[in-house]
């Protein structure tokens, strides 16, 4: 998992000081640089998308002030906004960065996606539902997409609420590819040919065997 780095705590500032003008008036360049490496040092453990999340969610209640990193933390470790307004942006993205332009896409374009929305979908599967002639394909396609992604964020959520020091601990005791297994509640492979099975998964793999059940389940809706 990518942590936050400096450049990105810079980001964040920046933010902070569009939103929040007044605030910021009198806050030297210096004084930024200052407040990023605070945010960052206490935001470390945690991804640049999920800090996104959590200002977001903070944001949208209408404060006067930005949020302090706690509060972040706070936000992040909660219901971070609305499951389904985040689902259906990131579909939003998908739509237009990848699906409408399955023509000529690629595989870069696929990666500078959010992690959490590669984690939901494989690139190849995101070119099939482009390339579709099915009627009302991007009905089909979203109400999948929305209900993995929303999957894949309240598992992450989980995870993120897990002290790091549990989770190092996990790391030493545990392969990697079992500690999701460990530290989630619901973190088994996604068995993607059955939707009520699918609600309880939260894990993601791009095996071929998982892109295979995505496509037997893209078949199955067409029908």
């Amino acid at each position: 998992m990518r942590m936050i780095t400096q450049e990105q705590a810079l980001q964040i500032i920046q933010l902070f000081k569009t939103a929040y003008k007044e605030n910021y008036r009198d806050v030297s360049p210096e004084e930024a640089e200052r407040k990023a490496v605070i945010y960052r040092d206490i935001l470390q453990d945690y991804t640049f998308e999920q800090v996104q999340m959590g200002i977001r969610a903070y944001m949208s209640e209408n404060h006067q002030y930005e949020p302090k990193p706690g509060q972040i933390v706070a936000r992040i470790r909660g219901n971070i906004g609305n499951l389904d307004e985040l689902a259906a942006e990131a579909w939003g993205e998908v739509w237009k960065k990848i699906v409408c332009r399955a023509s000529v896409a690629t595989q870069e374009d696929y990666n500078a996606l959010p992690e959490l929305t590669r984690k939901t979908v494989p690139f190849s599967l995101l070119l099939t539902w482009g390339m579709a002639e099915t009627p009302n394909i991007e009905t089909y396609a979203r109400r999948d997409f929305i209900n993995d992604y929303k999957i894949v964020l309240e598992r992450e959520q989980k995870r993120q609420a897990i002290p790091k020091a549990a989770l190092e601990a996990l790391q030493r005791s545990a392969e990697p590819e079992k500690l999701e297994e460990r530290t989630a509640d619901s973190a088994i492979t996604p068995c993607i040919s059955d939707r009520q099975t699918a609600k309880k998964n939260t894990g993601y793999t791009d095996s071929e065997e998982y892109q295979r059940k995505r496509a037997t389940l893209y078949e199955r809706l067409k029908k």
